[in-house]
């Protein structure tokens, strides 16, 4: 049942990305081509299934997260279901939480502003995101076991996601395996 997750994290995400000028990427393309999707212009259409989904968190990476940053503590571990939606403007980003919220199918866990002029930059090696744990209550996921499940929403600018390629990554993971992460 808990692979049953990102699917209905993905529709989800779809359906609310098309609500608020949200965008993704292009199954074939790389951030750093600029080659972002508007949601709206490709959701319920064939297109749709060209936009690249975020991949489950591997099982090595997950284990490794869970030992060095929640004490082994599997509980904690909340994004290994994760979706991001990408935006021109804070004002979309604005949009999209109002949207969320209004959502009485959408149960918000947990927001984690990284965009918040108060947020430590240092915390997260420059990155800046609003992040959410959310769950999804439907008759739907209360049938496949998965309505209690949290799934990461990622809402990011997409100048800062541009800066989210391989080699940033790279350069991410090093900074946080220094930090034992």
């Amino acid at each position: 049942p808990a692979l049953c997750c990102p699917v209905q994290a993905v529709r989800r995400s779809s359906s609310v990305g098309s609500l608020c000028d949200g965008k993704s990427t292009w199954a074939d393309s790389e951030f750093e081509t600029g080659s972002f999707v508007v949601w709206k212009e490709v959701y319920g259409t064939a297109e749709e299934r060209q936009v690249r989904w975020c991949p489950i968190k591997s099982a090595p990476r997950a284990i490794e997260k869970v030992h060095r940053s929640y004490k082994d503590d599997v509980s904690l571990l909340v994004d290994v279901c994760r979706q991001a939606i990408y935006f021109d403007k804070v004002e979309h980003i604005t949009k999209c939480l109002e949207v969320i919220s209004n959502d009485e199918d959408i149960l918000v866990q947990r927001i984690k502003n990284r965009m918040h002029p108060q947020y430590d930059p240092e915390q997260s090696a420059g990155y800046r995101d609003v992040m959410l744990n959310v769950s999804i209550a439907t008759e739907r996921t209360s049938r496949l076991m998965v309505a209690n499940h949290l799934c990461e929403v990622q809402l990011v600018l997409i100048p800062i996601a541009k800066n989210k390629n391989e080699q940033g990554h790279a350069r991410y993971r090093e900074w946080r395996n220094c930090r034992g992460e």
